[in-house]
């Protein structure tokens, strides 16, 4: 049975929200080797991205003084897939099981999101290494996958206002709740497909984003253990947010998850995706207005191939009140 924690903001008037949290989990920064860890300038102009708008950019003078890679999206038209996928050699090498990626983000303080859930740039994919097709996204049933994904998704956290969001996990695990359903397109180029779509599984943190400033995501990933007794359902996910100043402002940990029915999968690298929905053409998953959203500084982490990742566990630090 899936497991699922989440850190709750309490809000008071006139000083700086605290958090509360209930047992949430992350990968121990001592157990942690960097392996990716790109210029933005370089990052931004790879050839990998799939930009189908031409929305991305980069600055050197992006907020706060700060270079940035920058996605825009323009209110009341289809925004177009936005996409970076990566396989690391590293990870071709080692396998590894365990993986951190995050990343800085701003955005700006009058924006107001209509659409949910959308996608952001963050996220770790990976799965069998010598499948021809991983099918670990868009609406892929599990008994296709080869693979598995876990993103950074975008929804209401429970505030009044709908128009400011919160981050939430977005995973294509393999024991996701639900069944494969028949859907119709919007897109008047693909009307006569019949999609066959299972979508992925949302764990939310109960906190907006702090729109007008700088913040830190960190998302992790543990697989589950495939053993000679079989597939175990132990694998593990979580995101954190933190201000500029680096203190918590909300988290989410599911725990109890299969990733992999088969050993040799393994962690492949970092998924970057901004998109505003999965069938842009239907009206309501068209941006309400123009929007900037910038990032920089995205980081990975493997966990160190001598240690066991479900030992590099540890409760999530929550800072001195």
């Amino acid at each position: 049975m899936r497991r699922i924690l989440t850190g709750l903001l309490l809000a008071f008037i006139a000083v700086r929200p605290v958090a509360a949290f209930d047992g949430g989990l992350e990968l121990s920064a001592s157990c942690l080797v960097q392996v990716w860890s790109p210029d933005d300038m370089i990052l931004a102009k790879s050839k990998k991205w799939i930009d189908e708008r031409e929305r991305l950019s980069y600055t050197d003078h992006g907020p706060g003084g700060r270079s940035a890679i920058q996605v825009f999206s323009k209110g009341n038209e289809p925004s177009g897939l936005t996409a970076f996928f990566k396989r690391l050699e590293v990870a071709m090498r080692e396998r590894p099981d365990a993986a951190r990626i995050s990343a800085d983000f701003f955005i700006p303080s009058e924006t107001r999101f209509n659409v949910a859930p959308a996608k952001m740039p963050l996220g770790i994919w990976g799965g069998d290494p010598i499948a021809e097709r991983i099918c670990a996204t868009a609406g892929c049933p599990p008994e296709r996958q080869h693979g598995f994904s876990v993103r950074l998704t975008r929804a209401s956290a429970g505030n009044p206002d709908p128009g400011l969001h919160g981050p939430r996990i977005y995973s294509y695990n393999l024991d996701r709740p639900g069944s494969p359903k028949l859907r119709l397109p919007h897109n008047p180029l693909r009307a006569q497909e019949r999609l066959l779509l299972q979508f992925g599984d949302h764990f939310q943190v109960m906190s907006d984003f702090p729109l007008g400033e700088w913040f830190t995501l960190a998302l992790d990933i543990v697989l589950n253990d495939v053993t000679d007794e079989g597939v175990m359902d132990n694998g593990m996910t979580s995101l954190r947010m933190y201000d500029d100043d680096g203190a918590l402002l909300g988290q989410v940990t599911a725990e109890n998850l299969t990733f992999r029915k088969e050993e040799t999968w393994h962690v492949f690298g970092p998924m970057l995706a901004d998109l505003w929905g999965g069938d842009q053409f239907a009206d309501d998953r068209m941006p309400i207005m123009d929007t900037t959203i910038s990032s920089r500084d995205y980081e990975m982490y493997f966990v160190d191939p001598s240690r066991d990742a479900r030992e590099c566990l540890v409760p999530v630090v929550v800072p001195a009140l």
